[in-house]
């Protein structure tokens, strides 16, 4: 009745081999660290009117550390922020306070961990109330792990401000910057601290990432915009989602917004309804401040009045077929998120709207105005198509009329092999999006090792987060995309 010695055999290899996968399972386990409170500074104060961009960053932010650490607690620390339905669906693993903790208050709630999200947050040009936050920072910095992430800056003038932030911190300082670009740039503004007065902190150890954004979930798309979507696909209509701001449009006497949801835009938007293409508008940034002398109070009221002209300037071909998210009501990312893979691609002067489109795999067009968005469409598309799929702002709000033009060509010519490209490229994107984080989950030990410094004539590379080199002086890698 017992085992045959073969049998016995193969019995005690399987044990074997459960055995070994159970110690790589724990020793894995183990080798990740969870800080139980984090404190999280996100890029600006975030009303329920403002910035959808600047609210994706911190929904995928946060939402990706409490996937990383579901035990953690993050304290959101600003002057004004609303969740809303992060807050939902995390619960009590959320908090807010309305301003920069003070060290005592850290240590009361046993704050372990601090990071800052985006530009605006170590950029003095934006809000005075930030340099509160980075006095703050600066303390934290003294007692506890600091990062700066997912952070860019058009001006060189702001990185000594960043950098000279950390300059007397007792622990390595992490910075993320998310591109290849800024990442050589803060590098060499560092390299003053490869020979430090005695006495001084470790420098900032320093890695090129990629947009936080990019790891955004989906939630759930509102019902009525979902209903429409696929009403439009049964028709057998192609599906482009827009954003027609303008940044010039309030500073340009030639082309105010109300020239441009009034008479370009309706235009241009008749001849591709007339094709057989649905527009769905997105809105995307509900502060004031970016209509200046505009009679339009946000970018969900401009977009209602493009709406509204389209379907009288082409009744017929507007009528069913054109429709603004949300009817231009602020809304949550991950409800974007959510619907946007119902499109056939995204044309759009919002590097983020960009990137939740992408982060959905959906391709998208577009309108540059600034350096950032090269950078951004090559990562995403390879340097052959990012010229097909980039265009700068002016041709696509020029007053001729060259906007249904590019819409039809990048939706006939590109935006399949864009979608194809966008598959291949974006899981190696949203590995270097987790990036911004790795330094948050080293063990305990890793980072004591990486805030000592060696003596000048002994410094070797050593492995930083597993990707940077750290050994006291400045690190940075900063690979670029494959192109």
């Amino acid at each position: 009745g017992g085992f045959a010695p073969a049998d016995e055999r193969l019995i005690m290899a399987g044990l074997a081999a459960l055995a070994a996968g159970l110690a790589l399972i724990l020793a894995s386990a183990s080798a990740q660290w969870c800080p139980r409170v984090i404190e999280v500074v996100p890029p600006c104060d975030l009303p329920t009117k403002g910035s959808v961009g600047d609210r994706a960053v911190l929904t995928a932010s946060i939402g990706y550390v409490l996937q990383r650490c579901p035990r953690a607690r993050v304290i959101v620390s600003t002057f004004k922020v609303q969740l809303n339905a992060l807050a939902e669906k995390h619960g009590a693993a959320i908090e807010t306070v309305p301003r920069p903790m003070s060290g005592q208050e850290r240590k009361r709630r046993g704050v372990e961990a601090i990071y800052l999200l985006g530009t605006d947050v170590v950029d003095l040009r934006y809000h005075r109330e930030f340099a509160e936050v980075l006095r703050s920072v600066h303390t934290a910095s003294l007692q506890m792990r600091a990062g700066v992430v997912s952070f860019s800056f058009e001006r060189v003038r702001n990185y000594p401000v960043t950098l000279g932030l950390f300059d007397h911190a007792r622990n390595p300082v992490f910075l993320r910057p998310r591109n290849l670009v800024d990442c050589q740039l803060v590098s060499k503004l560092a390299a003053a601290c490869a020979a430090p007065a005695e006495g001084g902190g470790p420098c900032p150890l320093i890695e090129e990432t990629r947009d936080v954004a990019f790891l955004i979930a989906p939630g759930t798309a509102p019902r009525a915009d979902l209903t429409w979507a696929e009403a439009q696909r049964s028709a057998g209509r192609r599906l482009l989602g827009a954003n027609l701001f303008q940044y010039d449009g309030g500073r340009n006497g030639s082309l105010t917004f109300e020239r441009l949801a009034s008479g370009i835009f309706p235009t241009e938007l008749c001849k591709i309804l007339r094709r057989n293409v649905s527009l769905l508008l997105i809105p995307h940034d509900f502060r004031k401040s970016r209509f200046p002398r505009s009679r339009f109070s946000d970018d969900g009221d401009y977009h209602r009045a493009i709406e509204r002209a389209a379907k009288n300037k082409c009744p017929g071909a507007a009528r069913g077929h054109i429709r603004t998210f949300m009817e231009g009501r602020p809304y949550d990312p991950t409800q974007s998120r959510a619907l946007i893979p119902k499109l056939d691609g995204v044309m759009s002067n919002y590097m983020h709207l960009l990137i939740i489109s992408a982060s959905a795999g959906v391709p998208g067009l577009a309108f540059a105005s600034q350096g950032k968005f090269y950078s951004l469409q090559r990562d995403l598309y390879g340097a052959t198509l990012k010229d097909r799929v980039t265009v700068p702002a002016s041709d696509a709000y020029h007053p001729d009329g060259r906007l249904s033009w590019l819409a039809m060509k990048f939706l006939n010519a590109h935006a399949a092999r864009a979608k194809i490209a966008l598959g291949k490229r974006l899981p190696e994107v949203r590995a270097r999006a987790e990036r911004n984080f790795d330094w948050l989950f080293l063990p305990k030990e890793k980072v004591a090792r990486l805030g000592q410094r060696d003596p000048p004539h002994a410094r070797q590379a050593s492995a930083a987060s597993g990707n940077a080199a750290g050994n006291g002086q400045s690190a940075c890698q900063c690979n670029s995309a494959p192109g």
